[in-house]
Parts: C-alpha cells; structure tokens; sequence
C-alpha cells in the first residue's frame, strides 16, 4: 500500500448548515460560579486512615473509583481494590486497601 493511498482524502462530502434540534435546556444568567470543586472530592474517603484489610462501602460507583485511582497515584505505596458489592438491600461499591 503506497502512501499516497494511506493518506487519501474521504470521497464523501460534509454537508455545512444542517439545522440542529437543540435540546430543551435552559440558558441562565448570574448564576455565581462555587467557589470550590464541590463536596465530594477523594479527601471525602478515608483513605488516609485506612489500614491494610480495612474496607469501606458506598452507593455512588463512578467517584469511588475515579478518586480511588488518584489517591494510589498521589500515594504510591498504598494499594486498594473496589468491588461492586450489595449492602444492606442497597448495590454500592467496597473498597479494600490491600497494600
């Protein structure tokens, strides 16, 4: 295969002014931006305290894990491991530290 095919330009054209059913949300003015990032950040977990074999569980998956990961980034010699978990009738996530 030559270059020239490797790069070659689409054959089909973009079509410009296509007009957009934009969705039904609202535009507000003043509106005071928060000063902080919000409530929840990764100091909202008690990694700092955890000890080896210690756990903890709650409801909200996506930013257990995501701070999960930055807090072993920020602390290299600590190791925890999260794990989708039912608690008392409610599904949340465990969280280990197993190093």
């Amino acid at each position: 295969m030559s270059a020239h095919t490797l790069f070659k330009k689409p054959s089909h054209k973009i079509q410009k002014d296509i007009p957009i059913n934009e969705p039904a949300i609202s535009i507000e003015s003043d509106i005071p931006v928060p000063t902080g990032r919000g409530k929840e950040n990764w100091t909202s977990y008690p990694f700092a305290k955890m000890k080896v074999n210690d756990s903890f569980w709650v409801e909200d998956k996506k930013l257990l894990t995501s701070h999960t990961a930055k807090y072993k980034k920020l602390n290299p010699g600590k190791d925890f491991t999260c794990r989708t978990r039912e608690y008392k009738g409610t599904s949340g996530l465990r969280c280990w530290r197993i190093k």
